[in-house]
Parts: C-alpha cells; sequence; structure tokens
C-alpha cells in the first residue's frame, strides 16, 4: 500500500504516527526513507530518531466533554474508574483498586483478558471489549480515572486525554505527565512519585484547565502540527 501510494502520489507526504510504543507497533528499522516516522513517545523519539507529535482526542466527544465539565458532582466518596486490558498489569491494577477503597474511593475495574495466553481471574473482568462510546458514557459517571502503563516513561495514555476533556482527576504512574502543560496536583497523583495522602487527594477540589490548553489536543490541531497544508 506504501509503495501504491508512493507511485500514484509522488507530491504528497507519508507520515507513520505510532500511537503506542514502537516495540509493540511492529516496528520494523528498514523503512523507505520518504516514510516520515512520527510518535507520541518522547522516547521513542529520542531512541529511534522519530519526530513527536502528542497523543490527541477526538473532536466529536468535545462537546459531550464541555457538558460533563460543567456539571458539579459530589466527591463525598469518590468513583475511580478503569477500563482496559491486562496487558501484565492486571495484578498490580487490583492492588491498586483496593489502596484506593481503603482510601474512601468506590472503585470500578474492568479489565478484559490477553488475547492468548491462559485467562487470569480477577474479583473484577471484562470478558469483551467496550465499544468507544460506551466507555465515554463510563468516564462521564466517574470523578477519576486510574491510568497504568508499564512502562511509565513512555508518552501520554488517552486516559490522559480523557481526564483532560472531561474534568475528571486522574491517578497514574505515567511520569511523562508531571512536563504536560496541563498538569496540576489537584488533578493528577503520580504513583511512585506524589508522597500526597491520596484520601486528601481524591477530597481536593479539581483545578480548572484552560481552554486553550485543552484545545491543542484535539484531533483536528493535531493534524495541524504535521504542517499540512
Amino acid at each position: 500500500m506504501l509503495e501504491w501510494l508512493r507511485k500514484n502520489h509522488p507530491e504528497k507526504r507519508l507520515i507513520l504516527w505510532y500511537w503506542n510504543e514502537s516495540s509493540s507497533s511492529g516496528f520494523k528499522r528498514v523503512l523507505p526513507e520518504w516514510l516520515e516516522q512520527w510518535s507520541f513517545s518522547e522516547s521513542d523519539c529520542e531512541k529511534y530518531g522519530f519526530r513527536h507529535n502528542t497523543q490527541f482526542f477526538f473532536d466529536c466527544f468535545a462537546e459531550d466533554a464541555a457538558e460533563c465539565r460543567s456539571v458539579k458532582r459530589d466527591n463525598a466518596s469518590p468513583k475511580v474508574l478503569f477500563i482496559g486490558r491486562d496487558k501484565g498489569r492486571g495484578k498490580i491494577i487490583v492492588e491498586i483498586a483496593d489502596t484506593l477503597r481503603n482510601a474512601g474511593a468506590e472503585v470500578t475495574l474492568e479489565i478484559a483478558p490477553k488475547i492468548s495466553g491462559p485467562f487470569k481471574t480477577y474479583r473484577e473482568k471484562l470478558l469483551k471489549l467496550l465499544p468507544y462510546r460506551q466507555v465515554i458514557d463510563r468516564v462521564k459517571e466517574s470523578d477519576v480515572l486510574l491510568d497504568y502503563t508499564l512502562n511509565p516513561s513512555t508518552g501520554l495514555s488517552l486516559r490522559c486525554m480523557e481526564s483532560l476533556f472531561f474534568g475528571k482527576k486522574l491517578i497514574t504512574n505515567n511520569r511523562t505527565v508531571l512536563k504536560a502543560d496541563f498538569y496540576s496536583p489537584s488533578n493528577i497523583y503520580v504513583l511512585g512519585e506524589d508522597t500526597r495522602e491520596l484520601r486528601q487527594f481524591l477530597k481536593d477540589p479539581i483545578t480548572e484547565v484552560d481552554d486553550g490548553i485543552r484545545d491543542r489536543y484535539l484531533l483536528s490541531n493535531w493534524l495541524k502540527r504535521f504542517d499540512l497544508k
């Protein structure tokens, strides 16, 4: 397909943007020089010489997100949500959930099993993947999103975007969020870095993020950062 595109549209730029780390994306070192390689991961950009473009969020959910941010929720018993694949992180996510429950949170975990290999049994599990519209509906009903990555130095996850756009607090082990332009200690707790009591973090009010910062991560603005004409 790439060769066909190159032959029939020689005047066009061809861009490969990695939405996952290259190690999990079928990355091959030998690719045509005319194929621009970009990544959401700054560490991969440094390692492989890719160009960097941020994570993004979908314009089609922007109106839903703005409406959600306008609704003030009672955080007396904050609702924490994790939805995602196991990827070898299920056990530790369950352990984090227990810690959050002890801190007064109501926690919902929906963990999809690995595609292959033995199925790991958890107290909470998701037997099939959800359409993203249903994921968003669950996000809207939560107060805090739990994010856990096997590589805490990778780029920002989609959960970081969901928390930003829907006005939810974020608990994550991803250290790159500390450098993000939307980072606020009132809104984001970084596991392994933060020394605050989780109970207090959950109770503290959320800080509003400037719309100009948020809009930078919309898909329409993300596309512009490739310098497309």
